[in-house]
């Protein structure tokens, strides 16, 4: 088996579950050999003999990895380390493209629509305007690494952010845009977070599976004077996100 010896972790006497202890000590596994994404894992017989518990047992805790994204199979092929999860922090009001670089990732964009349209309800209470107060849309599909991560869709009172371009977008992120190229200065991120599915629209653009859990934001963004700027709406895949938080 390669990699170092790992010590059995694992307890038939403990009220934890025998499956849920295989699926932490190989959690454990392969942090402690410094496998990366793709890395292919023990068979289910060398687990199995390396836990002392039967191969049932094993395969039930590698499904239950496989559901949470940490590993994936490939039949006839074996057992593999899932990519790694992105971390993105809450209550922080940052662009995605800066958070992404600052974790050592490379982000990319997609511009799948960017339209003038006369917004519906839902639109207007969250933007404070009316329904005859024209709003851009932007959709776009977010990329880490070069693989899909999320839709990102985005709206604004036209009059405000006119100054937004296409060619922009694609080049820089909507943040610094909407300070450097039409002068509002963001101060407030106020959102909700759920989970979800997909569905098969979505599902395609995120390369998964519809009816895959994914996560749902919405939130709106104000600027210095507390006027709502933005209202989004963002879809992650469930499988390459984790959030984190902080308190004082």
């Amino acid at each position: 088996m390669k990699g170092s010896p790992l010590e059995t972790r694992t307890n038939p006497h403990s009220p934890q579950p025998l499956y849920t202890q295989v699926k932490e000590a190989i959690m454990d596994y392969v942090q402690e050999n410094s496998l990366s994404s793709n890395a292919l894992l023990p068979s289910e017989r060398e687990f199995g003999e390396l836990f002392s518990v039967s191969r049932v047992t094993i395969r039930r805790a590698i499904d239950q990895l496989v559901k949470e994204g940490y590993v994936f199979r490939l039949p006839g092929k074996g057992t593999f380390v899932g990519l790694k999860k992105i971390q993105q922090r809450l209550r922080v009001m940052t662009s995605f493209t800066k958070a992404m670089g600052q974790e050592g990732h490379i982000p990319g964009t997609h511009l799948l629509e960017m339209t003038k349209e006369n917004p519906g309800v839902s639109v207007c209470k969250h933007l404070e305007v009316e329904t005859t107060d024209p709003v851009l849309k932007i959709r776009r599909l977010r990329s880490v690494d070069r693989l899909p991560f999320s839709i990102a869709t985005s709206y604004m009172l036209h009059e405000s952010v006119k100054a937004l371009r296409e060619e922009d977008l694609a080049m820089y992120s909507l943040y610094s845009l909407l300070e450097e190229k039409c002068g509002i200065k963001l101060a407030k991120n106020r959102a909700t977070l759920e989970v979800t599915m997909a569905d098969y629209a979505e599902a395609a653009l995120l390369e998964i599976k519809a009816k895959d859990p994914v996560f749902l934001m919405k939130g709106t963004i104000s600027d210095d004077r507390g006027q709502v700027v933005e209202y989004y709406k963002a879809i992650y895949r469930g499988d390459r996100l984790k959030f984190i938080t902080e308190s004082d």
